[in-house]
C-alpha cells in the first residue's frame, strides 16, 4: 500500500506517462486500478504488439490525486512477464516398489488442467495453480511391473506431450506381454504333447515285446473266457444236428438198386427187366444151354 489520505479523502489513481519516453505510453492503458488496487494483464498488451518480449512493463510510477489536486507518486514498479512453458519433473530414482508413489511438478498457466496416462488409461489429474505450479501424485498400483511411460498433457489439448519413463519392481517376471505368455503356454503344451507321444511309443513297444517273450517261452496267452460262450456252443450243436438231419434225408431218399425179378417157370430163358418194363431174354439161360 503506497497511498493514504489522513483526511480520508478519495483518491484517484493513475500511472504516470513520461512524456520523454515511449515505452510508457500504455502503461496507463493496460494497468486497471480499481479501488486503488492495481491490476495487469498480459494478454491486453497483444491487442496494441503480438511480441510477448514488450509485454514486460519496467519503471511503472503511480500517481494519486486529491480532490484538492495535490498528488503523490510511487516508487517504481515492475512488471515481468515470462511465458508459461509447460513443464514436469520429478525426483524419483530408481525402481519403484509396491506401496510407494511417485510425486510429479511442473509449471504452467495458472487455471490450466494437467492430466496423465500410462498406456492410455488416465491415472491422474490436477491444475494448474495460481502461482503457475502444479503438483500430482502417483501410486505403485497404477503402475504395471517393468517398463512404464508416463503421458503428461496439458489445457486438454494432445499436441503438448511431456513423457517420464518409470520402472516398477517384478518386470522380469510379472512384466512379460500378452504375447510373451501366450509363446510361452503354446511350447509348453507342445514339449507335454511330444513327452506323450513318446511316452505312448516305448508302452506300446515294451508290450509288444512282453507279449512275444511269452509266446516264445512255449507259453499260451490267458483268454478271457467269453460269457456267451454257451450260447455260440448250443448254436454250433444245432447246426451240426441240422447238418446230419439233411444227409440222413437225402441218404434215405436215394432209390435203391432193385434185384431182377425172376418169373416162375413158363417162361424159360425170359426175365422181366424193371428198367424197361418188359421181358427180355435172359442171359444165364443161354449160357446153361
Amino acid at each position: 500500500q503506497y497511498f493514504d489520505d489522513p483526511d480520508g479523502q478519495i483518491l484517484s489513481f493513475s500511472a504516470y506517462n513520461n512524456p520523454n519516453i515511449l515505452t510508457d505510453d500504455l502503461y496507463d492503458l493496460v494497468i486497471r486500478m480499481p479501488s486503488g488496487v492495481a491490476t495487469f494483464d498480459p494478454i491486453e498488451m497483444y491487442f496494441y504488439d503480438t511480441d510477448m518480449a514488450t509485454w514486460t512493463l519496467d519503471n511503472v510510477i503511480f500517481i494519486a490525486t486529491d480532490p484538492s489536486g495535490s498528488i503523490a507518486t510511487s516508487n517504481p514498479v515492475d512488471f515481468t512477464v515470462i511465458a508459461a512453458t509447460f513443464t514436469a519433473v520429478t525426483d524419483f530414482t530408481g525402481i519403484l516398489e509396491d506401496g510407494e508413489a511417485i510425486n510429479f511438478t511442473g509449471m504452467g498457466r495458472p487455471s490450466q488442467s494437467v492430466n496423465a496416462k500410462i498406456a492410455g488409461v488416465p491415472v491422474g489429474q490436477t491444475a494448474v495453480g495460481d502461482d503457475g505450479t502444479w503438483s500430482m501424485t502417483i501410486e505403485s498400483s497404477r503402475f504395471s511391473p517393468g517398463t512404464n511411460v508416463v503421458e503428461f498433457t496439458y489445457g486438454g489439448s494432445s499436441d503438448i506431450v511431456i513423457q517420464k519413463t518409470v520402472e516398477r519392481a517384478g518386470g522380469d517376471d510379472e512384466g512379460m506381454s500378452l504375447g510373451a505368455t501366450l509363446l510361452l503356454g503354446v511350447g509348453t503344451l507342445a514339449i507335454l504333447a511330444l513327452l506323450g507321444g513318446v511316452f505312448v511309443f516305448f508302452f506300446v513297444e515294451f508290450e509288444d515285446e512282453d507279449e512275444d517273450d511269452l509266446l516264445d517261452d512255449g507259453s499260451t496267452l490267458e483268454v478271457e473266457e467269453d460269457p456267451y460262450a454257451w450260447a455260440k456252443e448250443r448254436k454250433d450243436a444245432e447246426v451240426a444236428a441240422s447238418s446230419v438231419q439233411q444227409n440222413t434225408a437225402q441218404q434215405v431218399a436215394q432209390p435203391q438198386p432193385q434185384a431182377a425179378v425172376q418169373q416162375p417157370g413158363g417162361y424159360p430163358g425170359w426175365r422181366w427187366d424193371q428198367a424197361t418194363q418188359q421181358w427180355v431174354p435172359d442171359p444165364s439161360s443161354v449160357q446153361d444151354q
